[in-house]
């Protein structure tokens, strides 16, 4: 888990399925509605995917809320990064990064 202040930012798995389904959630100590961007990069011998969803999300007070969800196959022999950028109404943005789970 990641934690900037009040926001706190981590990743879950779904192990049941293959390939297994990453859920990213974000939590806060105070109601907000925050704008974000997730993002998957991934570069391996075969070359580089990308790819991202937006979106915005109204938190509820220490109550957790999934931003989305998505499936990573990583390649053997490749970097995979989770980059999640959230967005306050003050134009505020935050940064997170994770190494995509193996």
């Amino acid at each position: 888990m990641v934690s900037d202040a009040d926001i706190h930012v981590w990743l879950d798995m779904i192990e049941r399925v293959n390939p297994p389904v990453v859920v990213p959630y974000v939590q806060s100590e105070q109601a907000e509605s925050l704008s974000y961007r997730v993002k998957v990069i991934q570069d391996g011998q075969a070359g580089r995917s990308v790819i991202g969803q937006t979106g915005a999300v109204r938190l509820q007070p220490s109550t957790p809320a999934a931003l989305s969800s998505f499936s990573v196959s990583r390649q053997k022999n490749s970097t995979c990064d989770i980059e999640i950028i959230l967005t306050r109404n003050d134009m505020k943005s935050l940064h997170y990064h994770f190494e995509c789970p193996t």
